[in-house]
């Protein structure tokens, strides 16, 4: 449930699956097609976006 300041309330058991921290930034995916909503902590985004921009640039294997 989205509460009245617009945040969205993750159970603790998901948030500890996921090593989620309390108020940490995370990113929401929307899969309309599959009607999914996956959360990523927003670190593991830009650690996954960062290998890609080095793979990218050569700097990287695969």
């Amino acid at each position: 449930m989205v509460g009245t300041r617009g945040a969205l309330a993750i159970p603790a058991a998901a948030r500890q699956l996921c090593a989620i921290a309390t108020g940490e930034p995370v990113v929401l995916v929307a899969d309309l097609g599959c009607g999914v909503l996956t959360i990523h902590p927003a670190r593991t985004v830009a650690r996954m976006l960062a290998e890609l921009h080095t793979r990218r640039a050569g700097g990287g294997h695969g």
